[in-house]
């Protein structure tokens, strides 16, 4: 699987073709293996947020993956469920979205795979699955 950030730079400046080039580019060279595409929710507004992954869409990824969880970001916020939100209804049915990037307990994982994510990722599996236990016990 390959994991590429969307080129932010030709986004913000609204050359939206560009950034689906790019993408489409990435998904064949990836030879139909599974490209996600990271377009960075703590930078965008929600407005971008729908626009971004229904780029991703139209370049051909399997996957909108919400952050890297680059903290030094000088905008930097975690990732939420409301973001993972905002992706799911913009997308198809069959696009995957996977949440990462600031998700610290199970029950911000939880919540974010209620909006409709597919798939989480975080550095913080060990407190995450400790709450996914004791909820299950």
């Amino acid at each position: 699987e390959f994991d590429m950030v969307m080129a932010l730079y030709l986004f913000k400046s609204g050359d939206y073709a560009a950034v689906v080039d790019d993408i489409r580019s990435v998904v064949d060279a990836a030879e139909g293996r599974t490209v996600k595409v990271i377009i960075e929710t703590p930078v965008l507004t929600p407005p971008e947020i729908i626009t971004a992954s229904r780029l991703v869409e139209e370049g051909g990824a399997h996957f909108v993956k919400t952050s890297t969880g680059n903290r030094g970001l000088a905008e930097y916020r975690p990732s939420t469920p409301e973001d993972v939100h905002l992706i799911r209804s913009a997308v198809s049915a069959s696009m995957k979205v996977k949440f990462a990037g600031g998700m610290t307990s199970w029950a911000i994982a939880r919540a974010g795979l209620e909006a409709g994510a597919d798939r989480i990722g975080s550095a913080f599996g060990s407190q995450i699955l400790e709450g996914f236990r004791a909820e299950h016990k």
